[in-house]
């Protein structure tokens, strides 16, 4: 199997930094040792944002863990540049993770939200985590 191209969202990313043992953090650890992070300028930005200074993750992860794990991100994801404008999501701030996977020719895109995906844009097939672990990390 070849090293897929997955796009991950923004609080797949933030679930796998406040739970080591869970499967979010399997799976964006699979995809950085096996694939290829895509990840959107604007999501790092946010991830970093939202998931590092606030206190109400004190009880899950301290903040220089947090810091590390946001790092350990930012250096294994592969910034492309984007030009589609798509409005196929629910969400619109949806739409970027399925401009990013259109333009970075990505295998999937890993998100719990599924419900706010369009189903398979372009060819493009949107997983849980479970999912993505069910049908990547157990083949």
């Amino acid at each position: 199997m070849s090293r897929p191209r997955c796009v991950v969202d923004t609080n797949v990313l933030i679930s796998a930094g406040l739970s080591p043992n869970g499967t979010p953090r399997q799976v964006v650890q699979w995809v950085i040792d096996h694939g290829f992070l895509l990840v959107p300028t604007a999501t790092l930005t946010e991830f970093e944002s939202r998931f590092v200074p606030r206190a109400k993750f004190d009880r899950y992860l301290p903040e220089s863990e947090r810091v590390r794990f946001v790092s350990e991100v930012v250096e294994a994801a592969i910034l492309h540049r984007v030009t589609s404008r798509l409005t196929v999501c629910a969400d619109p701030g949806d739409d970027r993770f399925v401009e990013l996977a259109v333009d970075g020719r990505a295998d999937c895109i890993v998100t719990g939200n599924t419900k706010d995906f369009p189903s398979a844009h372009a060819g493009i097939p949107e997983l849980t985590p479970a999912q993505f672990a069910q049908t990547y990390t157990e083949a």
